[in-house]
């Protein structure tokens, strides 16, 4: 997946590109967003969905409701 977002970015360098992705894929830079980085050096933000608060697991942490 990394290798299809770098050239996705690399051919359409006027583009932004939101990916969304598990938890497990994203969580303290690992994976996906390092991956990516490590070949372009272009800003990104990771958000993940119903972690525990723990620094640096990702930029921004969505809590969702128990239903």
């Amino acid at each position: 997946m990394s290798d299809r977002i770098y050239n996705f970015l690399k051919s359409n360098s006027d583009s932004q590109l939101v990916v969304i992705t598990g938890n497990g894929h994203l969580v303290y830079d690992y994976g996906i967003p390092s991956r990516v980085y490590r070949r372009n050096n272009l800003d990104y933000v990771t958000i993940v969905q119903d972690i525990e608060d723990d620094r640096g697991v990702a930029d921004y942490i969505v809590i969702t409701p128990d239903t």
